[in-house]
């Protein structure tokens, strides 16, 4: 029995993700509302420390020769830190029920179900990462940062598919640019670049109507958003609407 052999078991990658579909529908939001929830939390918890100082969430659509993207880039937070750990070694040590810590925060963002222990970066449903894979209509999505410790790297998510190793500065800049057409990230902090992006989400960053479900999620933290801090769309930065305080703000 020692000598088994064994292999994951096989598993259908986009019902395993669609759930979150189901859960915003259950919630009565529209899919546009429970991303940008999602998708900003995700950035809030990938600070440092409970500081906003010089921290950012944008949300942008570009189109370009390798296609159209919704790109989700954080900066003035830690990135993508820790070892560059196949995967093979990640399946193992979660095989193992080892846990991998805060820092190493590639190889979670790598891997499905591991928070790390960081308690500042669950999404509204859990959702975390899965919601870039719901984004796409090919559930794939880029994924690159600039580390705080000046190592730049990249992957990819294709329908649950990821590089074995997670490419380094050239090699990442090199892979990035070939395949969506985009520079390396140049700030601190993790980009997120959604391939294929569903309509309803396109639609809902270029007539601008993400703005007000961003304004009513996170006006408590729009008010704290100074000095090179903010939340935008498009390259607009999003301020507070009155009207969100004086309503009880049952999505935050």
């Amino acid at each position: 029995m020692n000598n088994m052999n064994l292999t994951p078991i096989p598993q259908n990658y986009k019902n395993n993700v669609e759930w979150i579909l189901g859960a915003y529908t259950d919630a009565g939001i529209t899919f546009p509302n429970g991303f940008q929830k999602d998708a900003i939390q995700n950035a809030v918890g990938a600070r440092k420390t409970n500081k906003w100082k010089n921290w950012r969430c944008d949300i942008s659509l570009v189109k370009n020769e390798k296609g159209q993207y919704i790109i989700v880039e954080d900066s003035g937070t830690v990135g993508l830190t820790g070892k560059i750990i196949p995967i093979s070694e990640i399946d193992k040590l979660m095989a193992q029920g080892s846990v991998l810590g805060p820092d190493e925060r590639l190889s979670r963002f790598t891997s499905m179900f591991n928070s790390g222990g960081n308690t500042t970066g669950g999404g509204l449903f859990g959702a975390g990462k899965s919601v870039y894979s719901v984004a796409s209509q090919s559930y794939t999505y880029y994924y690159d940062s600039l580390r705080e410790d000046g190592v730049y790297v990249a992957n990819v998510n294709r329908c649950g598919q990821v590089l074995a190793e997670s490419l380094i500065n050239d090699d990442a800049k090199k892979f990035i640019k070939d395949k969506t057409g985009l520079s390396e990230k140049k700030s601190t902090g993790t980009r997120i670049i959604i391939e294929n992006p569903r309509k309803d989400l396109i639609d809902s960053i270029q007539n601008e109507t993400i703005i007000p479900y961003i304004q009513e999620s996170w006006w408590r933290i729009i008010e704290r958003l100074k000095d090179g801090a903010a939340i935008s769309v498009n390259g607009k930065e999003v301020f507070g609407s009155e009207g969100n305080k004086e309503r009880c703000n049952t999505f935050f």
